[in-house]
């Protein structure tokens, strides 16, 4: 995945998106990755999720018919993930038996 610099490196590298212009960007902005366009719309998609834009939203702006497709997109990100904090976590709850 391209870190948000990176794709904006070489956006900024070529001006308009074409496949041989988006690789040729790519080392321009000193990227050592093998850059294609896919890949810029793979990074696009995990930074609205990671940014917390929607399903709906992310299929509008992906331009995909069917959330399903969407859905195929979806990659958990790992740093979300460490986020998440589990319901168990949040339960007060006694571990010593009280003896009668």
């Amino acid at each position: 995945m391209l870190s948000e610099e990176d794709a904006a490196a070489i956006i900024n590298a070529i001006g308009a998106i074409n496949r041989i212009d988006f690789k040729k960007g790519g080392k321009d902005a000193g990227i050592q990755k093998n850059v294609n366009l896919h890949m810029l719309r793979y990074s696009y998609a995990n930074h609205l999720l990671e940014s917390g834009t929607g399903l709906r939203h992310r299929q509008v702006l992906l331009g995909h018919n069917s959330p399903k497709t969407t859905k195929v997109d979806t990659h958990v990100s790992r740093q979300e993930l460490g986020k998440i904090i589990s319901p168990f976590c949040k339960l007060n709850i006694n571990h010593k038996k009280e003896k009668k």
